[in-house]
């Protein structure tokens, strides 16, 4: 499987909150499969019912339930970071994903004075390397002492990202929930759109019966 099948998969896993084996992968040449294979994994129905409505109805239960927010307080564009009120992000992150029953949910991150920190370090170690090093010695330095500082910090990944903290940007992750029904006509929608940004392809070419490699030319 190429790059492309490989973000594609990725995404399809993320937004679907399911898991795709590389086998399973390696079958589907066409969206369609990709379409059934998905369609089989969740939970779904033939009455048609708005996903990401019923998304935002599971985030406003579950913020309401988590923080004790007013549920009629609660819109799209409700910061969670703003309701936190002395409760651990952490743990709210955590309680929000259970009360939604979302298999998919983003993770926690840095603190942003620790990514300023490490990335200062880095330049720090250029500029001091530079002038007796080549700079591309100098250069290969600083992104190794980068590298290490993320690779020794994940357990400070205790905060919401910022991307993610508004309701809104957490209703594709609340779609994941098992408390959501699928028709089939939804899965494709979804997939079709997620084929077309990842291949970066025109509409026009896209096609349920389309070989992904051969017609889509997926790398």
């Amino acid at each position: 499987m190429g790059l492309d099948g490989v973000e594609l998969l990725m995404s399809l896993e993320e937004r679907f909150g399911v898991t795709l084996t590389d086998a399973e992968a390696e079958a589907c040449s066409t969206p369609k499969a990709v379409i059934d294979l998905i369609f089989g994994k969740l939970r779904t129905s033939d009455e048609r019912v708005c996903a990401s409505q019923r998304a935002f109805y599971l985030l406003r239960k579950g913020v309401a339930q988590v923080l004790g927010v007013p549920r009629q307080g609660i819109v799209l564009d409700t910061d969670i970071r703003s309701c936190l009120a002395g409760h651990s992000e952490p743990q709210v992150w955590a309680a929000l994903k259970l009360a939604v029953h979302a298999r998919s949910w983003p993770a926690l991150v840095r603190p942003i004075w620790l990514v300023a920190s490490l990335w200062l370090l880095a330049v720090g170690t250029f500029l001091a390397l530079r002038v007796p090093f080549p700079w591309l010695a100098a250069a290969a330095c600083a992104v190794v002492v980068a590298s290490a500082g993320f690779q020794c910090t994940p357990s400070y990944c205790q905060c919401i990202p910022s991307r993610f903290s508004r309701l809104r940007n957490l209703v594709p992750f609340a779609m994941t929930s098992d408390s959501i029904t699928w028709t089939r006509d939804q899965v494709a929608a979804l997939v079709r759109q997620l084929v077309i940004e990842q291949l970066f392809l025109h509409e026009e070419q896209y096609r349920e019966d389309a070989d992904f490699v051969k017609d889509l030319g997926m790398g």
